[in-house]
């Protein structure tokens, strides 16, 4: 995608100085090998704000015109960034800057998209797996600590938003408005996913079994800590993968985490 970045974006771009880095990040950073994060905001009027760890990277990706350093032409959910990503991007991420296995967080809010980018120092393929699936109660921890510690930068950044290239408006506010949001809570004891631009209806004890499965639990596991039989949560399993006709429990488990 060949973008021009006008100068009142690259000016807008806010850089987080070492103490904010070392007030906000640095010890989840050493903690979890992460070596880049990028915090940014993209609203339904096509107005966004972006925060940032590395000029450096930033200005060469804008540069080089990658791609766009919002990914809102991805479907919510946590992502690897290869995935989106030209292979020059990549490229020049691991051999310029040692950033490998990017992820890539979206989540939807009433009138923005909340985009959350992190890479890991370490070549290792699992580590940013490992991250989003094993170590999610820290990550969520760690995001509601930068929201609350950045927020003086965030309203700042908010009082002068740039205005990104129509290109890149987001894809989840050219759906209609009457799709419900991911996961949202349509009836008592009912949750809605998306599927393949579809609203699947799952009952929470189903929902609860796709949320264990995609953090690696095993049928017998999930039945323990439901104190159900395995029969029961292979029915539940059953009756999600025909809802979402999606056969594979490995692809079962990638609605979750799109949807999250």
């Amino acid at each position: 995608m060949n973008l021009i970045y006008s100068n009142e974006i690259k000016q807008k771009i806010i850089y987080l100085s070492r103490s904010d880095m070392a007030d906000t990040c640095q010890p989840f950073f050493k903690s979890c090998g992460i070596n880049y994060f990028d915090y940014s905001l993209v609203y339904s009027d096509n107005t966004g704000l972006l925060l940032s760890s590395n000029k450096e990277y930033v200005e060469a990706f804008l540069e080089n015109q990658f791609a766009p350093p919002f990914f809102t032409y991805v479907p919510l959910g946590a992502h690897l960034a290869k995935q989106f990503l030209p292979n020059k991007a990549t490229t020049c991420a691991e051999k310029t800057f040692k950033q490998f296995n990017g992820i890539v967080l979206l989540r939807k809010y009433d009138n923005y998209i909340e985009q959350i980018v992190m890479t890991d120092a370490r070549k290792d393929s699992y580590a940013s797996l490992n991250l989003c699936c094993n170590e999610r109660q820290l990550l969520t921890q760690f995001i509601s600590s930068f929201r609350y510690k950045a927020r003086d930068i965030i309203k700042q950044c908010n009082s002068d938003r740039f205005v990104l290239p129509k290109e890149v408006e987001a894809i989840e506010f050219k759906q209609t408005k009457t799709q419900p949001n991911t996961l949202d809570i349509t009836q008592a004891g009912k949750v809605c996913v998306v599927h393949n631009s579809q609203n699947i209806i799952l009952s929470r004890c189903e929902y609860e079994c796709l949320r264990l499965l995609a953090y690696g639990k095993t049928t017998k596991e999930i039945a323990q800590a439901f104190h159900l039989s395995p029969r029961t949560i292979e029915n539940h399993i059953s009756h999600m993968k025909n809802k979402t006709r999606c056969y594979k429990t490995a692809r079962l488990k990638e609605i979750f985490w799109e949807n999250f």
